[in-house]
């Protein structure tokens, strides 16, 4: 199985028969009985060539040579399935005493086809997942921060709500080349624009230069507390470029992609908060479920 882009695979030989179709915005013949996770059509058998344009046929004729599987759990043609969606969606809740509302929440629990689609899309350059877990975040974020000010109307003003990713290590942002929760933070932003609150994305938070082993490389809880034990920094050179050195108070929200322990985002917010900087909640893709965090199912 080659892949050029983390995974993209080919189909072996015997599901050429039922999956000979592999379709997308482009415009293939779509096979009726197998739903296309890149198109979502399941009723059109055929769209004319002519209609479509330079980009979809490119990017029909890529996905002809090299299939799209999903993520968790290798379905043809999905991004993510269905299935895999779900395990996102099992809302996880903790509690954080360091934010307003006291607690962390997450999508789903990190095990299983939630944590492989996460260190595909992480570590693998899955950048196809970007939208598909913005979403998904943003759906929690949005249900989390709406009830949250309708039940504490002080925090409710003009004023926006900045979401912060917490940053990776320079080291591995290199490796990665990217700053891969930027996306999915710009996704959350333009969530809560649409649902009525005004939030913009604010990159301000840095790692220290010194820290290059993984989070997920550190065992224990000492032991990632000591890793990243004040490893953050703010930039407050990005706020004057935003136009917000003038605003006296700061509401945040803070996105991470895995919590284990807790102890980076801790850390995190504890820089947020010794700059001025009023946490709201914490959100992550996927959270380390035991009974020493006392993670429970949160419910709308």
């Amino acid at each position: 199985r080659s892949s050029a882009l983390g995974r993209r695979k080919v189909i072996n030989h015997q599901n050429k028969k039922k999956y000979r179709s592999v379709t997308s915005h482009g415009g293939l013949a779509c096979h009726a009985s197998v739903p296309c996770g890149v198109c979502e059509n399941k009723d059109v058998d055929f769209i004319n060539w002519r209609f479509a344009s330079w980009k979809n046929v490119a990017i029909a004729l890529f996905n002809l040579f090299l299939p799209r599987a999903c993520a968790g759990c290798d379905t043809p043609d999905y991004i993510l399935c269905e299935n895999c969606k779900k395990a996102l969606q099992c809302w996880k809740r903790a509690p954080f005493a360091r934010t307003v509302c006291g607690y962390r929440y997450a999508c789903g629990s990190y095990s299983t086809v939630v944590r492989r689609s996460i260190l595909l899309w992480k570590d693998h350059f899955d950048i196809a997942c970007d939208k598909i877990f913005g979403e998904l975040i943003g759906d929690l974020v949005v249900e989390v921060i709406s009830k949250f000010l309708r039940s504490h109307s002080c925090y409710i003003s003009e004023k926006p709500i900045f979401v912060i990713p917490v940053p990776s290590s320079k080291h591995s942002s290199r490796h990665r080349g990217r700053k891969h929760m930027l996306p999915v933070a710009n996704c959350v932003a333009k969530r809560l624009c649409n649902s009525g609150i005004r939030a913009y994305v604010l990159d301000i938070v840095s790692m220290d230069a010194r820290i290059t082993a993984k989070s997920v490389q550190t065992s224990g809880f000492r032991g990632r507390s000591n890793r990243i034990s004040k490893a953050f920094s703010i930039d407050f050179k990005e706020l004057r470029k935003q136009k917000f050195e003038n605003q006296r108070e700061y509401k945040a929200i803070v996105l991470d992609d895995i919590v284990t322990t807790g102890s980076t985002m801790n850390s995190c917010v504890s820089t947020l908060q010794n700059s001025g900087i009023t946490v709201l909640a914490c959100f992550s893709l996927a959270c380390v479920c035991n009974k020493d965090n006392r993670t429970a199912n949160y419910k709308c």
